[in-house]
């Protein structure tokens, strides 16, 4: 599953432990940095700034779906993607 920006909403995730349960799968999830790349231009060096925090609030705001994964027995991957 991937999301472009930040959280994935409870039925989403409920949904996706659910039927990787059922189907014996793994979850992996990839969020994509939404800082375009013509934006690289006007922020200049802030560009990796923004991108490493966006990678550490990702990790902060995916804990709660790993866990709920990783009760049910389900593998659970996290990747970030940035376009810099």
């Amino acid at each position: 599953m991937a999301t472009y920006g930040r959280r994935f909403s409870r039925m989403v995730i409920g949904y996706s432990i659910g039927f990787a349960e059922r189907m014996g799968m793994e979850i992996i999830v990839v969020k994509v940095d939404p800082i375009d790349i013509e934006y690289t231009k006007t922020l200049g060096e802030y560009t990796n700034v923004l991108s490493e925090k966006f990678k550490e609030k990702a990790d902060e705001e995916i804990w709660g779906f790993k866990k709920s994964a990783g009760e049910k027995g389900i593998c659970f991957r996290h990747v970030v993607k940035s376009y810099i």
